[in-house]
């Protein structure tokens, strides 16, 4: 969704989230770095179409040059950040946890959660989403989700 990856375009990236949710069942949204910015600033439009969301070492906004995105996520929602994330440092994370009302979660010195931080298949992103969903009331995991091809395709992690 999005087209430029150097230049990131928040808004063309949040309309993509909101056109993809648009004819769906509600959904539990799973997001990282510019995504959690991306489903932040479609907030207005998909809130109805959401159960849960699971913020992953999402990027400063002010690194892009874009302004602070004050919607508060009314839904149950966790915000993981790691102390040593260059793209967003955990005191930033806490207050954007605050401001998105979401739970956070210190992952220690994980970097920005990535596979270029040395992160592949991610057992701990497992248990973060399934604490999630027990949060929202939702039914967990089926056991195979996270060792399927298409997931590591999808991760980028091989």
């Amino acid at each position: 969704m999005q087209r430029d990856w150097s230049d990131p375009d928040l808004d063309h990236w949040a309309d993509g989230v909101a056109q993809h949710l648009e004819h769906r069942r509600p959904a539990v949204l799973i997001a990282h770095s510019l995504g959690c910015l991306a489903v932040a600033n479609a907030w207005p439009r998909i809130h109805s179409r959401v159960r849960a969301v699971l913020f992953v070492a999402p990027a400063n906004p002010r690194y892009f040059g874009f302004l602070p995105i004050v919607h508060h996520i009314a839904v149950p929602s966790l915000l993981i950040a790691s102390s040593n994330d260059l793209w967003l440092s955990f005191e930033d994370a806490e207050r954007l946890a605050v401001v998105w009302g979401s739970e956070l979660v210190d992952a220690g010195r994980a970097g920005h959660i990535n596979c270029d931080s040395g992160h592949g298949h991610w057992p701990e992103g497992r248990q973060f989403l399934s604490r999630l969903l027990g949060n929202a009331g939702l039914p967990g995991l089926p056991a195979t989700l996270c060792r399927s091809e298409e997931m590591r395709r999808v991760a980028g992690c091989g």
